[in-house]
């Protein structure tokens, strides 16, 4: 199959830009962190509606390494507000560009409690 009409991680999970809403956050080893949320989801978290398991898209500054480990929690600029999302496991996904010789993008399980 040509390499162009493969499925990538990012659209096996679901993160593709027509489904999901960008916004930016923070936690302890990163900061200007690029987040997606899918869009059917973002109702839930505002509404504090969400049981179980949630996950999130992350990438990382263009030249920083994701820094993020189980337990930390970043904080997530919605509207005028901050939620706070817990990390509980990173799944790391392969990059295309392997130029900077560290990851930079990631899809985090966790919960907005």
């Amino acid at each position: 199959m040509p390499f162009r009409q493969r499925t990538t991680e990012l659209q096996e999970f679901r993160f593709d830009c027509k489904d999901c809403k960008s916004f930016k956050g923070d936690c302890e080893g990163n900061d200007k962190l690029f987040i997606r949320i899918r869009k059917k989801d973002i109702s839930d978290i505002l509404n504090k509606t969400t049981y179980g398991i949630s996950q999130i898209y992350v990438r990382a500054e263009q030249d920083k390494p994701l820094q993020i480990q189980p337990g930390f929690s970043i904080n997530i600029k919605i509207k005028d507000s901050v939620i706070v999302f817990e990390v509980s496991s990173i799944h790391m996904l392969t990059s295309l560009n392997k130029r900077p010789r560290f990851s930079r993008t990631a899809v985090l399980s966790g919960i907005f409690p």
